[in-house]
C-alpha cells in the first residue's frame, strides 16, 4: 500500500475531528454533538472499531482505506516511482435504537432514520468537494448503502474517492 493513500484516511479522520457543530445547521448540529466530545469526537479509525466491539458507542463514525489503484510509472529508469493514484475511504456511521428490536421505530419521523439521515448529511457536507492534501483532487461520493442492521445497530457506509500524485524514491 502507498503511503499517500494510506495517510489520506487520516486526513479525513482528522478534518471529521475538527468538525465545528455549529456550522452544520440545527439538525445535523443536534445529531453531531451526541457523537461526543473532543478529541475523538465519537469519530474513530478502522482499527478503533475492529478492537471496541460490541463496546463501541453509539452513534459513531468511522474512517477507513477501502483500496487503491494506480496507473503504471510515469518515471521509469528514472530510480523513482510517479503514478497517479486513486483511492477509496470508507465512512461508516452507526446509529442505535436498543428499544426497537422489530426496527418499526427507527424509520418513524422523529426517531432512529432522522438520526442516520442527519449524521450522513453531516459528514458529507464536511468532505465533498474538499481536498484532502495537496496534488489531491476534492473528495467525490461514489456511492452509499447500508452495511449492518444487527443488535439494534444500524451501519450505514459512504464511499469517498479521489485522485493524487505519488512520488516514491526507494529507501537507501
Amino acid at each position: 500500500m502507498a503511503a499517500g493513500a494510506a495517510s489520506l484516511a487520516q486526513h479525513v479522520l482528522a478534518r471529521l475531528r475538527e468538525t465545528d457543530p455549529a456550522a452544520l445547521g440545527e439538525a445535523r448540529s443536534r445529531q453531531w454533538r451526541r457523537l461526543g466530545d473532543p478529541p475523538s469526537n465519537g469519530v474513530h479509525g478502522a482499527l478503533d472499531v475492529a478492537t471496541a466491539g460490541d463496546g463501541l458507542r453509539a452513534p459513531c463514525v468511522a474512517v477507513l482505506l477501502l483500496g487503491e489503484a494506480a496507473t503504471p510509472n510515469s518515471a521509469p529508469g528514472a530510480g523513482a516511482a510517479v503514478q497517479r493514484l486513486t483511492a477509496t475511504v470508507g465512512v461508516l456511521v452507526c446509529t442505535v435504537r436498543r428499544n426497537d428490536p422489530g426496527g418499526r421505530k427507527g424509520f418513524a419521523r422523529g426517531a432512529g432514520y432522522d438520526d442516520m439521515n442527519d449524521l450522513i448529511s453531516a459528514v458529507r457536507s464536511r468532505l465533498l468537494g474538499w481536498p484532502p492534501r495537496q496534488r489531491w483532487d476534492p473528495l467525490e461520493l461514489r456511492q452509499g448503502r447500508l452495511q449492518s442492521l444487527a443488535d439494534g445497530r444500524a451501519w450505514w457506509q459512504d464511499e469517498y474517492a479521489t485522485t493524487g500524485w505519488a512520488d516514491y524514491r526507494p529507501a537507501r
